[in-house]
């Protein structure tokens, strides 16, 4: 009933008949018992004339248009986690329609939602399962604390093809975490987004440490962290050690010597 509840109130909230369809069968995968309801549900007579033409278009999981499609995947990931948690998480196989569903979207984004920790540990859970293929990971807004960070980075430092890394307004005051996510992900990382975050000169110390060894990072975004100029020599040690940086943005913080601006210059 769980499952068929998320079905139904996706289809009635956001109205999308291949969106709904995708949905049904992937609760299907994780749940057969659900299968002869699901379909029965979607059968054309009784959907169909309760829905506008105009809504019934494909959706492109690689681009989501908007963020009620972002907010529909993420309650389906939750379920997934749930179903797992309530039945055991050894018990449960990969799904392969959500691995599906993945695939089709390696940069996963749910930017600007409000993420709780347990929204963050069932974006992690199907990471471990699912997460081999995804090159992009956008965060940013999301308001996760330090605690919700922990929970996803267990999984996060698994998927080793992540080129882009987006953590940033996240409310991480801890540098250790963001470090240790970026320590475990630095041989593909290609853009590091942590913006916002106010680690301070201590944390700022410890999270270039980590970025000296992304060997591939061509864009770093460090604005508003509550650095000042005695981090200059940190990020001028990343500015060393990564070669093929070609963009490095830090205003809104305290950096207000001359000599300091123009050894990042």
């Amino acid at each position: 009933s769980l499952y068929l509840e998320t079905l139904l109130s996706l289809w009635q909230e956001y109205v999308s008949i291949p969106t709904c369809s995708m949905l049904c069968a992937a609760l299907v995968d994780i749940n057969p018992d659900v299968a002869e309801r699901c379909q029965r549900f979607l059968h054309p007579s009784n959907v169909l004339d309760a829905v506008p033409a105009r809504t019934v278009q494909p959706v492109d999981l690689r681009a989501p248009k908007d963020q009620d499609e972002r907010r529909g995947l993420l309650q389906l990931f939750s379920t997934y986690y749930e179903h797992a948690r309530y039945h055991g998480e050894a018990s449960i196989k990969p799904s392969p329609m959500i691995g599906t569903v993945v695939k089709s979207w390696p940069g996963l984004d749910f930017s600007f939602h409000r993420l709780s920790v347990s929204q963050c540990s069932a974006i992690g859970y199907v990471l471990t399962h699912h997460g081999s293929d995804v090159e992009g990971m956008h965060l940013d807004g999301c308001h996760m604390s330090d605690v919700g960070l922990a929970a996803l980075s267990p999984a996060l430092v698994t998927c080793t093809k992540i080129k882009e890394l987006d953590l940033s307004f996240n409310d991480l005051p801890d540098a250790d975490v963001l470090a240790s996510v970026i320590t475990a992900l630095h041989a593909r990382l290609e853009s590091v987004d942590v913006d916002g975050n106010p680690v301070g000169d201590a944390g700022f110390a410890v999270l270039c440490n980590a970025l000296c060894q992304c060997q591939h990072l061509r864009v770093l975004h460090v604005h508003c962290m509550h650095v000042t100029a005695h981090s200059m020599p940190a990020i001028c040690d990343v500015i060393d050690q990564c070669q093929q940086l070609v963009e490095l943005l830090m205003h809104g913080n305290g950096v207000q010597s001359t000599a300091a601006s123009h050894d990042v210059e």
